[in-house]
């Protein structure tokens, strides 16, 4: 497994820090017989990567001429192929590197994370985003990424948490192992554990029996569960839906839907009725389509939540609409649009 150093491209230039690749600021220029020069610092005041490299012996000129030559011919970052040179290990690149960023480098293998503190992230969105929450001392928390330069990640990170942002770097290797001390208890486990077995429910069961059992704690907090962790992983829908063997849950996250996890079959009654109850719906009619709607609160942000049930081949489906009342609305001059682009949009909406 390798890691992959330096920032993306198209984030560095939306926030004024672009350069190519090739450019000094990620080696150190040649001098026509080979010898490296010491440049000045570039205009960010960072002292470069080769430069560095250079400078505590890691490297000699001939290896940094070397992979110069490679990363200008392939536009592999520097770093990378320093390391598909074998001319430095990943620890010492990540050491390096941030040092020239100004973001501390912490090993996260051997360590035992808080949970309360890991758990701030969602775990899909902690993988997406190759972050991971390490510490948290009032409003700051401290995040170590593969890549801490990708300020949309950060951005993201911090309107999930609500928390201020201290960013960290780590390896890929650090960021898996600590991906791993994620809690691995799920939802179905939790269900099965808490709520009757199969053979206590049955699919004509009474309409008083089956609210009883939709008003249970267990069933609540399965509910309330769902929605929170779909709310701070920014997904826009919730699907309950009914399969053979099993209730099958996913989130839409970004347009795609995710399989979050499964259910026992016999909860698909209990969790279907808590969800009716919840949008005001009639828990007795289960053969026509339901429309209803529910008001929340996540982390302190008003969640409205529009709840739509289908009659399918297995059973009834729900999907949950989620829409964040918190969430701010951009003008049209602050989405980061081209000056091109934005005359058409605003042509287009007048």
């Amino acid at each position: 497994m390798t890691i992959r150093m330096g920032m993306k491209k198209t984030i560095a230039q939306r926030n004024g820090q672009g350069h190519r690749e090739d450019s000094p600021a990620v080696g150190v220029p040649m001098s026509p017989d080979g010898a490296g020069r010491r440049p000045a610092p570039d205009g960010t005041g960072r002292r470069r990567l080769g430069e560095l490299l250079l400078a505590e012996g890691v490297v000699t000129p001939d290896q940094l001429n070397r992979a110069l030559e490679i990363h200008r011919a392939t536009g592999e970052r520097l770093g990378q192929v320093l390391l598909d040179m074998g001319v430095v290990d990943q620890e010492r690149l990540a050491r390096h590197l941030g040092r020239q960023i100004g973001a501390e480098f912490v090993r996260l293998v051997g360590t035992n994370l808080r949970e309360d503190v890991l758990t701030l992230l969602p775990q899909q969105l902690a993988s997406r985003l190759q972050a991971i929450p390490i510490a948290r001392a009032r409003g700051l928390l401290t995040v170590a990424m593969v890549d801490p330069l990708d300020v949309v990640a950060i951005d993201d990170i911090r309107r999930t948490t609500g928390l201020s942002i201290k960013v960290a770097l780590t390896t890929v290797q650090d960021f898996q192992y600590a991906l791993g001390q994620y809690p691995t208890l799920d939802v179905a486990e939790e269900l099965v554990r808490d709520l009757p077995q199969p053979q206590a429910v049955d699919e004509e069961m009474s309409l008083e029996r089956l609210r009883r059992m939709a008003e249970d704690a267990p069933v609540i907090r399965l509910v309330n569960r769902l929605v929170e962790e779909a709310v701070r992983t920014r997904a826009s829908d919730i699907h309950v839906e009914r399969q053979e063997r099993h209730v099958r849950l996913r989130y839409r996250v970004d347009g795609v839907l995710l399989t979050r996890g499964t259910l026992p079959a016999h909860a698909h009654a209990q969790v279907i009725s808590r969800i009716k109850i919840m949008a005001n719906m009639d828990i007795a009619e289960r053969r026509l389509p339901q429309d209803g709607s529910f008001q929340t609160r996540v982390d302190g942000r008003a969640i409205d939540v529009r709840v739509s049930t289908i009659p399918s081949f297995y059973g009834e489906k729900a999907v949950l609409r989620l829409l964040d009342k918190s969430a701010p609305i951009y003008d049209l001059d602050k989405l980061g649009l081209s000056a091109q682009n934005y005359e058409v949009l605003r042509r287009i909406i007048q």
